[in-house]
């Protein structure tokens, strides 16, 4: 039997990620006839959950250190889980990694060496995983946002990060960027600009096929 895999997605804010994920792992689960684990970072354990209310309440007063390191705290739990299930033979999706860490608490100033440093040290898997990126510009991003606030009957988007300004945003973007295919944590970009949720699925299982001979 083939070695267990691990499958990041990451990527922005509006970018199609939860629309991604579950039928990358029923697909996973059809084709390579294993079990599979889908994960969400931060949180998918009892302490990383608890983190996730903390760090993603745009209601709770917090300092971009601390945020910082309870992300990295979260995933150093969540990386022990997911370990735990490869050990199993089986094979993990991850909502979001470190590269998220990256972009985002780099936009917020926090030196970017010592999130690789810090970030990657709690973050350590024991496969490598295959990670994509789905891309988004912000005009887009921004009207998938506020549909889904909609759809949950919001008005007010509340999540610390979805609420932050242009500004902000735009400078995740150019984080996430400099991690695109190559260096320490190459990305497979995808750009869901003018794709639907299901050719988004057929691009990144189109490249995952090629990558792990899956026919």
């Amino acid at each position: 039997m083939t070695d267990p895999i691990v499958i990041i997605v990451d990527g922005l804010d509006g970018s199609g990620k939860s629309s991604l994920i579950p039928g990358l792992v029923e697909w996973l689960a059809e084709k390579r006839r294993r079990p599979v684990q889908s994960f969400r970072d931060p949180g998918s354990t009892p302490l990383g959950e608890k983190i996730r209310s903390l760090v993603k309440n745009a209601a709770e007063p917090m300092e971009q250190t601390t945020q910082f390191l309870l992300f990295c705290a979260a995933r150093a739990e969540l990386a022990t889980l997911v370990n735990r299930h490869l050990a199993k033979g089986e094979d993990v999706v991850l909502d979001r990694w470190w590269y998220s860490t990256y972009a985002y608490q780099g936009a917020l100033s926090i030196d970017k060496k010592l999130i690789r440093q810090i970030a990657q040290e709690t973050a350590d898997l024991a496969q490598y995983p295959h990670s994509f990126y789905l891309d988004v510009s912000e005009e887009v991003a921004r009207k998938r946002i506020s549909l889904d606030a909609e759809v949950r009957k919001s008005s007010v988007i509340k999540d610390r990060f979805e609420s932050m300004d242009l500004g902000f945003r735009l400078r995740v973007r150019e984080n996430y960027k400099e991690l695109w295919g190559g260096g320490e944590a190459p990305l497979d970009r995808v750009d869901t600009d003018p794709l639907t949720p299901h050719e988004v699925f057929i691009e990144v299982t189109r490249i995952l096929a090629r990558r792990l001979d899956i026919r």
